[in-house]
């Protein structure tokens, strides 16, 4: 854009940079009066965009694949197998549960460990048995 400002043809750039005429006039259309910085900017957010929007496109298509196994064992009464494999996702896939959230327990084991701070996980996770907790020392660590 700034060898045509510039006072260069746009046919002679045209051959320079081997690129079409629409594409230049598509190119002027969408970056004319951008700077460099500002250009490289706008198609990284670009293909950010793209990114997301795919990763969303997947998601709805695996809320609509375990819907639809949802209605072929209620409505059609087909086994949890058979509508699995008609739909060509895994069981496992269909039977997740997410884990519940850890927030009340993380708060009370980050208090525990500012106030005792040599103990480990593993006898922190002591003192959560015995204060009540149902946690085992896998999962303490993990948080």
């Amino acid at each position: 854009m700034k060898q045509c400002e510039a006072g260069l043809t746009t046919a002679e750039l045209w051959r320079q940079h081997g690129i079409t005429e629409q594409t230049y006039y598509r190119w002027k259309g969408k970056y004319c009066g951008m700077e460099v910085s500002e250009g490289k900017r706008l198609r990284q957010l670009e293909e950010e965009n793209h990114q997301l929007k795919h990763i969303v496109a997947e998601l709805l298509l695996d809320k609509r694949a375990l819907q639809a196994v949802v209605v072929l064992r209620s409505e059609v009464a087909v086994s949890e197998r058979r509508a699995c494999g008609l739909i060509q996702i895994h069981r496992g896939t269909y039977r997740y549960l997410r884990r519940p959230e850890d927030g009340q327990l993380r708060v009370w084991l980050r208090e525990l460990a500012e106030e005792r701070r040599r103990f480990g996980y593993r006898r922190l996770q002591v003192l959560l048995v015995r204060e009540g907790w149902v946690v085992n020392h896998k999962r303490v660590y993990r948080l």
